[in-house]
């Protein structure tokens, strides 16, 4: 049987609390907090690059990347809830935040346009 990345955790948190246009109910979104930040350790863990037989077509490394990029941010916004000022004046502070994925250390700037584009 071949094993592959589970999606399961974030699906069931997005499919819960965004809405069909985008809208995130971050409030929500924060009483499970846990869950969020256990799903973005699995991304931290798991990887195109640890895992390569787990994500060996384009799709699905593209999906890996596409969603940590969303996960992550995701867990950022939801972490600072319900600041919105604060949350939307560091939305740069985001993007040039320092995270670890695939093994090294980025930023969700480098992630966006280094390695999704």
């Amino acid at each position: 049987m071949k094993q592959g990345f589970s999606y399961e955790t974030y699906d069931r948190l997005t499919r819960t609390y965004v809405d069909e246009r985008g809208r995130v109910n971050y409030a929500g979104l924060k009483t499970e907090l846990p869950a969020l930040k256990s799903f973005v350790e699995q991304l931290v863990q798991i990887s195109p690059e640890n895992k390569p037989e787990w994500f060996a077509a384009d799709d699905d490394r593209k999906r890996y990347y596409l969603t940590a990029y969303n996960a992550l941010i995701l867990f950022f916004a939801a972490s600072a809830f319900p600041d919105r000022h604060g949350l939307w004046a560091r939305l740069g502070y985001f993007k040039n935040k320092d995270i670890v994925l695939c093994g090294r250390r980025l930023t969700l700037n480098d992630l966006e346009n280094n390695i999704i584009r």
